[in-house]
């Protein structure tokens, strides 16, 4: 790239001349330069990352396990109107804290899979995954519906995620942005449930 130059005669002082056609030709590029010199380095650092600044993994919060169900403590269907894990927020837990940590907005207890929708019955052993948001759950426990009726007195806990203690203690579970945890199993026995907490 070369800038032509001329010394007019007619000029006094001796001062090159560059006519506009030149000067317009050379900014042209200049600035074609510069963007594909751009351009270069910008792949030249795409192509050389490790990852080492790429944002953490999307992962859901929540837990995950096993529940496992004793062998031959299943109830009779008419009392086995649902079938839930739930996980508190809050413990200790009476009838009202139950229906207020359910309903209230946000929720303060969740329930999975939903509320209209039932762990499987009849099984051996189910395997869940929780999303939750990020929050200490201080109970988690599988909660068994066995009267048609929609109050505390129609429910009872009939597995714990809790201590290998007689009687067992529940076990908190810290929920972090970006962590799933894993191994949060609950055995259930339909004959001998945990202590009830309402």
């Amino acid at each position: 790239m070369f800038l032509h130059s001329t010394v007019d005669d007619e000029t006094l002082d001796g001062r090159l001349n560059f006519s506009p056609l030149i000067i317009i030709l050379f900014l042209t590029r200049m600035r074609s330069t510069a963007l594909i010199a751009c351009v270069l380095l910008l792949l030249s650092c795409a192509l050389s990352c490790d990852g080492g600044l790429a944002p953490p993994s999307l992962i859901e919060p929540g837990f995950g396990g096993t529940i496992s169900f004793t062998s031959g403590t299943w109830p009779p269907p008419d009392s086995l109107v649902n079938l839930w894990l739930v996980a508190s927020q809050d413990y200790p837990l009476d009838s009202v804290t139950v229906f207020t940590g359910i309903f209230s907005n946000p929720p303060r207890i969740y329930v999975y899979p939903s509320l209209d929708t039932n762990l499987p019955f009849n099984i051996d052993t189910v395997s869940y995954s929780f999303l939750l948001p990020p929050a200490n759950y201080k109970y988690i426990a599988v909660i068994q519906r066995f009267k048609n009726e929609i109050n505390a007195r129609a429910l009872r806990v009939v597995g714990l995620y809790g201590t290998a203690t007689i009687p067992p203690e529940p076990i908190s579970v810290s929920v972090r942005d970006f962590e799933f945890m894993k191994n949060i199993n609950i055995v259930v026995n339909f004959h001998n449930p945990p202590p009830q907490p309402f």
